[in-house]
């Protein structure tokens, strides 16, 4: 959605006020087919004790990060002796190991299904594209003016400059994937809710998985953390117990919530893709609080998938 918030602009005023047209089936699939295009998907499997010849657990982790380019993986082995002794793999900017082994657990990660963000459709007051109604309230998004140097075509630089602006649920944005499926018109715009845009626990979870010794300690480290961002989470240890989890950053938005807090767009997109717009013209359509969830407006833990097993 980078572009989408990027590019994100008020429309012209002075136009006509236009109606919010319905989008097309086949324009939703579209978006469907292309995060299923990304291929970032992975594969892991993990082995208890009665899958093995010696009763220790086995992993086999298949990331398919590439190993070059901006998000490449590469490979490192940290240790402090008596604290902390690590290898596996790393990504830039991240200075732990987040896929790889301890003494006695080994790890990896797969892209889980669940949708980590949703859009919400704003309801703008005529003539004022960058206000918008919450419960007959009137609030202003929040303008962030930013000016950076762009490469001409003539190969000097010259300044850029753009304001971008923000909601209470989020940025407004106007495409995902290059999709153009949420327009900012002067009578409607999207704004976009994301679970992990302030989630830096991560960190924390993956600086205590990189010492920890059993699939029971790395549950307990999903579960107190819930700072995995967007993948499964699939492990074997030494005593032969292999696991599988997605604990993960997820909205919470119940079928029913997705159902009666509805926009236009996710008349369509809630059936097909199984992704929620939600009105954010209501207040009450707000994500769903669970008590023992560590963010709130997420799936708590107790709701989300884990297994154990020996096989």
């Amino acid at each position: 959605a980078i572009d989408g918030i990027g590019g994100a602009q008020p429309p012209t005023l002075g136009l006509v006020p236009q109606l919010p047209a319905l989008p097309t089936a086949d324009q939703v699939r579209q978006l469907g087919k292309a995060y299923q295009g990304i291929q970032i998907g992975s594969n892991a499997i993990a082995l208890g004790k009665a899958a093995t010849h010696n009763g220790r657990g086995m992993l086999l982790g298949n990331p398919h990060f590439p190993w070059d380019g901006s998000e490449r993986f590469h490979q490192v082995h940290f240790t402090i002796p008596g604290v902390v002794d690590v290898t596996g793999v790393s990504l830039f900017g991240v200075p732990l190991v987040v896929i790889g082994h301890t003494r006695n657990l080994a790890w990896s990660h797969t892209v889980s299904s669940a949708w980590r963000f949703t859009p919400y459709q704003l309801t703008l007051v005529p003539g004022q594209p960058t206000r918008y109604l919450v419960d007959g309230a009137v609030e202003a998004m929040t303008p962030y003016p930013l000016s950076v140097e762009a490469l001409q075509a003539d190969g000097s630089l010259a300044t850029v400059d753009r304001t971008l602006y923000t909601s209470r649920w989020g940025p407004v944005f106007t495409s995902v994937l290059g999709l153009p499926l949420f327009p900012w018109l002067p009578v409607q715009a999207y704004a976009l809710a994301d679970a992990n845009a302030e989630n830096f626990r991560y960190v924390n979870h993956f600086f205590e998985v990189d010492r920890a010794q059993s699939t029971e300690e790395l549950l307990a480290v999903l579960q107190r953390n819930q700072g995995i961002p967007w993948v499964n989470t699939l492990a074997a240890d030494s005593a032969g117990k292999a696991f599988y989890a997605d604990i993960s950053v997820t909205p919470n938005v119940p079928d029913a919530k997705a159902l009666s807090c509805a926009g236009v767009l996710g008349l369509v997109t809630q059936p097909l893709l199984g992704l929620p717009v939600l009105d954010g013209s209501r207040s009450a359509c707000a994500w769903d609080i669970d008590e023992d969830a560590v963010q709130p407006g997420t799936i708590g833990p107790a709701r989300m998938p884990h297994l154990f097993r020996d096989d």
